[in-house]
């Protein structure tokens, strides 16, 4: 019995226009770049039925996919990666890292999205080179994926922020990391603990205990008050900051629902930190606690000096929570008699 003919070209151009996806079967690997092609048309008909029919391909399409990304035509390499965020797996991992060193930007973008999607340890460490990619778009998308992938490893993720960087901002970036997609409950509960021991280790760098901060603040329960808070005491005024930023941003995403409020040591560092961001940032967290025990130590940062461009964001972030929280008390003071407005209203 012999085999039937391959389709020719003609054939395969009649099948995609006429939308006949069993005849795009038939062709099998070959027809994945003339989908791309079409997908890349203006046809808005067209373009959405090779989409589909990429789709619909699911795993048969990742080997020709793979092969793809190594063609001559930049336009098809960014489209074949961008498809190889849904229709690639293990074996497209490898291809895709080599992707990231491509010279078409879109392709580079396309290629850090597929590698967040599916989520694979071996691409941490090469997305940290994305963050520094001369492209932005390129570094902000690299960002997003590392993200991805990290709240699933955090052991490797703080593995790499230890080992594969002299980068404090990097190291920094990647911790923060940590504190996406918290919402999972499946990972939520390693990347806490590995956040809170990094933050209350002594011997990691400051860059790495900053980092561990910030990813706390995406949390929203009472656990991660009490090490912040313990944090507002460290030797790096950076970590103190970003300690103080992490608080406000935890009572934000906890919308009153936390029992732990605290206000006295965000004031304790709004009066005495001798680090000009770690006051700013304290000040700028006193706004979610709607309290008016901050107002007595934010009033008078209205009118320092603001001689340097520290002093400048205190009393400019003062100023802005003072208006926020008479705002607030103006509008619980509807429910109030004249007596207690002039007790509580500030």
């Amino acid at each position: 019995m012999s085999l039937p003919a391959p389709p020719s070209p003609s054939s395969l151009e009649e099948a995609i226009q006429t939308r006949n996806f069993d005849a795009v079967v038939v062709v099998g690997d070959d027809a994945i770049v003339p989908l791309l092609y079409t997908w890349r048309r203006r046809d808005p008909i067209q373009k959405l039925w090779a989409y589909q029919a990429i789709m619909r391909l699911s795993d048969r399409a990742e080997t020709p996919l793979i092969r793809a990304l190594h063609h001559t035509d930049p336009l098809i390499r960014s489209a074949t990666a961008r498809f190889l965020a849904y229709n690639g797996g293990q074996r497209a991992i490898e291809p895709l890292i080599r992707a990231l060193d491509d010279q078409d930007s879109t392709t580079r973008v396309n290629a850090a999205i597929a590698l967040g999607r599916i989520g694979d340890e071996r691409a941490l460490e090469p997305l940290l080179r994305v963050l520094h990619d001369r492209d932005r778009n390129v570094a902000h998308h690299g960002g997003q994926a590392l993200g991805g992938i990290s709240y699933r490893y955090p052991a490797a993720t703080l593995n790499i922020a230890r080992d594969t960087t002299c980068d404090e901002k990097t190291r920094s970036y990647i911790l923060r990391t940590l504190g996406y997609r918290t919402d999972d409950a499946a990972f939520k509960e390693e990347r806490f603990t590995t956040l809170i021991a990094v933050l209350s280790d002594e011997n990691e760098s400051p860059a790495i205990r900053e980092g561990a901060a910030a990813g706390l603040g995406a949390f929203s329960n009472n656990c991660v008050i009490s090490p912040l808070v313990a944090a507002l005491a460290d030797n790096d005024g950076d970590v103190r900051a970003s300690a103080a930023r992490a608080l406000g941003e935890n009572a934000l995403r906890a919308k009153g629902e936390n029992d732990i409020r605290p206000v006295d040591p965000l004031i304790g560092v709004l009066i005495a930190d001798n680090y000009p961001k770690a006051r700013w940032m304290a000040a700028l967290a006193l706004r979610f606690f709607y309290d008016d025990r901050a107002l007595p130590a934010l009033l008078p940062l209205r009118n320092i000096p603001a001689t340097s461009i520290d002093e400048k964001r205190i009393k400019e972030a003062a100023g802005f929570v003072i208006r926020y929280l008479r705002h607030m008390a103006r509008r619980r003071a509807i429910s109030m008699d004249t007596a207690q407005r002039d007790i509580y209203v500030p």
